[in-house]
């Protein structure tokens, strides 16, 4: 292959020799519906050389991401060809003093930190951006393709090798349809070449923006910014990482080998960082999304699992979050006590104090609600309990039985009748007549502790 020159490369001018040979897989993963990035991208001028650098340099601002994960089902599987996409012996121009960005040799010199815009004029066109990276840091690189349908473009990420004047391939985001490409690498020192590829169709009205972020405080996982970096796991994991970059994600896969019973959990201690989780199953379709300290408890069927943690406001470096996938213990269903959250009546209800202590009083009806737990203090779900009385007239027991939902919550309604009103109270303007009445609580083969033990059972006032 020919010689090529690349002139101002940061500052730099030197003779690159470049053979690049450009693997292309045709995996195709993810696909990201926008990237708004708050101020707008240069725009190249028509008439730049080959060594002209982009002259405005915006910072990037908050971005809102958005992910359209319907298109995570269109995955192409299994494709293992390689092909060499990039060929640019020749040196495209528009006119003497007009050269295209659309070689190695003719790439656009850019700065780390800033925004870039640039469009494909034709189906199969490439663009081509060099830039120099003085310390080791990692480098994540986005391009938002323009809003519009039918076109693929696939960003590639190159590292000039100073021993063989290659451009070896680093990292590349090769995603279907008109999705935003993200990559990252641990960068070393050294010059870098980005390479985007019109894959299908074009937008020659529209531009993309491009921008290569830097980050000197990483994760030990990073690389892990896309699903083909995702660290693999089998059966179980356990991941204690940060986000170091309002871009950065972090992506696993799990393996489970047998249907599990598990629970996901996320907990997030940073203050400056707002991250979710996204759940994927191996057809990579959304199963679920997780927000900061949030956990799913579900039956797992055996298969691949994604998981993505991302920012949706803010990163913060220094501190961690952590991501854990773990079989869930069996548990305990036997319930061994209750806590009486409320009991309500048809009538002069409430809780209050006849000189007895704080009781709850009920009247003909009553309705208890509460949560039972077992031994551990762990909630009990879909069990039976029960709740009863016996009430001061003919000495009836007045019981029934519920069940605890979902959360160990339970809501049972029990008929009382009447009270005989053994008991006044005198609050100067009437006198309340009433029983004390005993409350308990059975499950499985016996009674439970409870936080109430006895009732005000109500029977009628006089007026002084």
């Amino acid at each position: 292959m020919k010689n090529r020159i690349i002139a101002t490369i940061i500052g730099m001018s030197m003779m690159l020799t470049c053979s690049p040979v450009f693997a292309r897989d045709n995996t195709i993963v993810k696909h990201v519906n926008n990237v708004k990035l708050e101020d707008k991208s240069t725009e190249l001028s028509s008439k730049a050389s080959n060594s002209d650098m982009f002259k405005t340099k915006l910072k990037l601002g908050k971005p809102e991401i958005k992910f359209n994960e319907n298109s995570l089902k269109n995955v192409k599987e299994n494709v293992k060809s390689k092909s060499n996409f990039l060929a640019a012996d020749n040196q495209t121009t528009t006119g003497s003093a007009v050269t295209i960005n659309d070689s190695p040799n003719n790439a656009y010199t850019i700065d780390i930190g800033s925004i870039y815009g640039d469009s494909i004029t034709s189906e199969g066109a490439e663009r081509w951006y060099a830039f120099n990276n003085s310390f080791i840091q990692k480098l994540t690189v986005i391009m938002q393709a323009p809003n519009s349908t039918n076109i693929d473009y696939d960003l590639y990420l190159f590292k000039y090798n100073e021993q063989t004047n290659d451009l070896d391939l680093v990292a590349d985001s090769l995603y279907s349809g008109s999705a935003n490409e993200h990559l990252s690498t641990i960068g070393q020192k050294g010059i870098y070449f980005i390479g985007i590829n019109s894959v299908k169709g074009f937008d020659d009205k529209n531009q993309f923006q491009l921008a290569v972020m830097s980050s000197d405080k990483y994760g030990s996982n990073e690389p892990d910014d896309n699903i083909f970096q995702a660290k693999e796991y089998a059966n179980s994991l356990s991941i204690e990482d940060t986000i170091d970059n309002e871009f950065d994600e972090d992506w696993s896969k799990l393996q489970l080998n047998e249907d599990t019973n598990g629970i996901l959990s996320f907990q997030n201690s940073s203050s400056k960082g707002d991250y979710e989780v996204k759940l994927y199953d191996e057809n990579r379709s959304l199963i679920a999304t997780l927000k900061n300290n949030n956990s799913l408890a579900k039956t797992f069927p055996k298969g691949i699992y994604y998981t993505r943690v991302l920012s949706l406001s803010g990163a913060d470096p220094d501190a961690t979050y952590k991501l854990k996938f773990e079989k869930k213990v069996p548990i305990d269903s036997n319930i061994t006590r209750a806590t009486i959250t409320n009991i309500s009546t048809n009538a002069n209800g409430g809780y209050m104090d006849y000189g007895y202590g704080k009781k709850w009083r009920v009247y003909y009806e009553m309705t208890v609600q509460g949560t039972a737990y077992n031994k551990a203090g762990i909630p009990v779900a879909n069990q039976p309990i029960a709740a009863g009385t016996v009430v001061r007239l003919n000495n009836k027991p007045c019981n029934q039985t519920g069940m605890t939902d979902a959360n160990g919550n339970f809501s049972i309604s029990i008929h009382l009748g009447p009270a005989v009103g053994e008991y006044s109270f005198d609050n100067r303007i009437s006198t309340h007549y009433y029983d004390i009445i005993p409350f308990f609580m059975v499950a499985g083969n016996g009674e439970i502790s409870t936080n109430v033990n006895s009732l005000y059972h109500f029977a009628y006032s006089m007026y002084n």
